[in-house]
């Protein structure tokens, strides 16, 4: 699970480069006021924080240079809907909330029943 981000961020990118030692993980995020904010540490303790002025230039070209140093993207964060894993997890669950309905049954009866008249027929007049 990514960790969690200031509340006014707009869009933010979870990165992890694996090693013997058990990895690093790199999260970046940018706010609504134009904070670029760096998090890092070894995985599971990221707990190294820098912030600066910044924009979104800045957030990608750091992230493709974590790229090109062989990180990859766990996961990416976009407001107001969050993180996309946790998104991903929540569309399982309901699919499988879904799923787990039981079907009912169809049947061919119509639920209106209108019997004709001939004492009322429908007329156009254009």
């Amino acid at each position: 699970m990514s960790p969690p981000l200031p509340p006014d961020t707009l869009i933010g990118f979870h990165l992890r480069s694996p090693s013997r030692s058990g990895g690093k993980d790199w999260v970046g995020c940018l706010t609504q006021d134009g904070t670029f904010h760096r998090y890092w540490g070894k995985t599971g303790q990221v707990n190294q924080h820098r912030q600066e002025r910044g924009n979104h230039r800045d957030l990608r070209d750091l992230v493709k240079q974590k790229l090109t140093k062989g990180y990859r993207i766990l996961d990416t964060y976009q407001a107001p809907d969050g993180w996309q894993s946790r998104r991903s997890a929540e569309d399982a669950t309901a699919r499988a909330e879904d799923a787990a309905q039981p079907l009912t049954a169809v049947t061919d009866s119509d639920p209106i029943h209108i019997t004709p008249s001939r004492q009322h027929s429908l007329t156009w007049d254009f």
